[in-house]
């Protein structure tokens, strides 16, 4: 943790934005990627690219790019792992704004000056932005519910839609002011860090600045090969933590009282979706089928006994939620697991069709 006596005696270069970027197995993406942010139209900032598993062609490649443009700076975590790489960053950054970026992802052409307009116009804390997200080959074009300025103290609505739509769960589509960074990114968890590392930042801050445009292109694809298409064991046990965790920001930033716990029930919905999106995703991803029938039994327990063998009311809005959460809210993992392979064929099917549209396209 940084503390507050550290940020308030240290000088930042006024103006000046810190891009940091972990680097790991990106052989093929960190060119692109530094390439999007050295196109900026705002010139005033410094790259720092953090080397974050001991491999030595990831530190070759970034000392190669820092040895062509003056602005990129290499430093080299003495840990593995994208939350102490990000930790690092912050801890050296030179910059009076933040803003970070993932070595398989792009920087959209005007991110960086429109995140600084929009922090200087409204003289905001931080600034939460839209995303394209290239999604096994498809675009889609995901910005914030509206323009403008908010209090998350006063505008409960607005936080809990940014919430909902998943616009607090990564750092990579904000701008941060250097100087308002208290809590740093947890480092024991292995899922989830980035949402801790928001929620503290704006427990912090008086106003937020949303802009429906889009900064960043995030991209995730059928090899799972992009830094966000790794398998974790530990979804479950961790989804549950995060939820206990908002639960306690959403209370003390909105000062409830008991009377008004209700006004939480938003989170479970949350929580159930999570897992219920990871259950429809399970008939997409090559397992064998004792990890298969693993997998469907640790999310089925888990959406069981969250909501009570289905007496807790959810409100869940896709329809491929709604057909799984009943027999998962029962315990029925025979159900669930007839149900997420037939959906994976479907997913799987439109993937290979889009596939062949677009090569017959190219020809």
């Amino acid at each position: 943790m940084m503390t507050e006596q550290t940020l308030q005696t240290t000088e930042y270069e006024a103006g000046l934005i810190s891009v940091i970027v972990p680097v790991y197995r990106s052989e093929d993406t960190l060119k692109e990627s530094v390439s999007s942010v050295l196109r900026q139209s705002e010139k005033h900032f410094e790259l720092i690219l953090l080397p974050n598993g001991g491999r030595a062609a990831d530190e070759d490649l970034c000392q190669q790019l820092a040895g062509e443009d003056e602005r990129i700076r290499v430093v080299r975590p003495d840990k593995a792992g994208a939350s102490h790489a990000r930790n690092e960053g912050i801890r050296s950054a030179r910059g009076e704004y933040i803003c970070f970026l993932d070595s398989d992802d792009k920087m959209m052409p005007r991110a960086l000056s429109a995140m600084l307009d929009a922090i200087r116009r409204d003289g905001s804390d931080l600034v939460i932005a839209g995303f394209d997200h290239l999604y096994y080959g498809e675009r889609v074009v995901k910005p914030v519910h509206r323009e403008g300025c908010i209090d998350p103290r006063s505008d409960r609505n607005d936080l809990q839609r940014l919430y909902e739509e998943g616009f607090l769960n990564m750092p990579w589509n904000k701008l941060y002011k250097h100087s308002m960074i208290r809590n740093l990114f947890p480092e024991e968890l292995s899922l989830g860090e980035d949402l801790c590392f928001n929620l503290d930042y704006i427990n912090a801050c008086t106003k937020v600045s949303l802009l429906p445009v889009s900064v960043c292109e995030y991209r995730q694809d059928d090899r799972g090969s992009t830094l966000s298409g790794k398998k974790r064991d530990d979804r479950v046990s961790v989804c549950l933590q995060l939820y206990a965790r908002s639960k306690t920001f959403f209370s003390n930033i909105w000062e409830l009282d008991k009377d008004e716990k209700g006004r939480l029930s938003f989170l479970g919905d949350k929580v159930v979706s999570t897992f219920l999106d990871e259950l429809g995703m399970l008939g997409t991803v090559d397992m064998d089928k004792a990890e298969f029938e693993r997998q469907i039994r640790l999310y089925t327990e888990a959406i069981r006994h969250f909501t009570k063998d289905g007496r807790r009311k959810v409100s869940l809005k896709y329809p491929d939620h709604r057909i799984l959460y009943r027999p998962a809210s029962h315990g029925k993992a025979k159900s669930v697991a007839r149900l997420v392979r037939m959906r994976g064929s479907i997913v799987k099917l439109r993937r290979r069709t889009k596939k062949r549209n677009a090569q017959g396209e190219k020809e």
